[in-house]
């Protein structure tokens, strides 16, 4: 008996799966869930196994009732910013131990938070998860891995870039998506006049900048920086006067 509840499960097709040669990407991630889940973390869905049939491969998954972050979302609003808060610091927990085991996740969203019965956040889908450090080595990274509108702006350099401040990066589109409603760009990189803008510290005043207080939009302005070394780290975050602050 996998659960005392009904699993989530995940679905890969089998025939897309060996017609892309990805079945090493579908190994890998029963791999790197497996490792999470035997350790276990509060805000990181749990795997219990794999299973395949002639057409599919499922990946079965602890219960999570309430559905995902993303359907918490009002369009052009986004939610209360205490709830925005509560959830940023669970997803921030999550990624905290996950890195702690040298991995990185590569693509946080909404849509890969999950939500039990007693709001509690599961960061789920480790399909572009991968090692960071390995043998005491930090690893310098240049694969691509992600959903556009998140992915950091070093990854489209195409050069080789740091883990763990991709999951930063997805972190802090993901905050001023929960607390808005709204996305700030459709791709971090120079031709976005909107991420241009804000780099260049000219859009405060503007959606979704301006519908968040001060001490929200420096943090944010910390998070989102293209200065990788000077972008906030996990362990920054979590020191953070923003992360203790009473928000309603």
């Amino acid at each position: 008996m996998v659960s005392s509840e009904d699993p989530n499960i995940k679905v890969a097709e089998k025939r897309i799966v060996l017609e892309n040669r990805s079945i090493h990407f579908v190994n890998k991630e029963f791999s790197i869930h497996k490792q999470l889940s035997e350790i276990s973390h509060d805000n990181v869905i749990k795997m219990f196994e794999m299973r395949q049939c002639p057409s599919f491969y499922y990946f079965v998954l602890e219960y999570a009732e309430n559905g995902d972050v993303f359907d918490r979302i009002i369009p052009g609003s986004g939610m209360k910013f205490s709830v925005a808060q509560k959830y940023f610091k669970q997803l921030i927990a999550g990624l905290k131990f996950i890195n702690a085991n040298h991995l990185i996740h590569r693509d946080i969203k909404p849509e890969n938070l999950l939500i039990t019965k007693n709001d509690v956040i599961k960061i789920c889908d480790f399909g572009s998860a991968t090692i960071f450090r390995r043998n005491g080595k930090e690893l310098m990274l240049k694969s691509f891995g992600g959903t556009e509108e998140f992915i950091a702006p070093e990854v489209w350099g195409g050069v080789l870039h740091r883990g763990p401040p991709l999951d930063v990066w997805s972190a802090g589109i993901t905050l001023i998506n929960m607390m808005t409603g709204l996305m700030p760009w459709k791709r971090a990189d120079e031709g976005s006049i909107d991420y241009r803008r804000w780099i260049r510290r000219e859009s405060l005043s503007e959606k979704p900048w301006n519908k968040v207080d001060k001490l929200t939009q420096d943090f944010l302005q910390r998070i989102l920086t293209s200065d990788v070394e000077n972008r906030l780290t996990i362990a920054e975050i979590e020191s953070h006067c923003w992360m203790n602050q009473r928000i309603i």
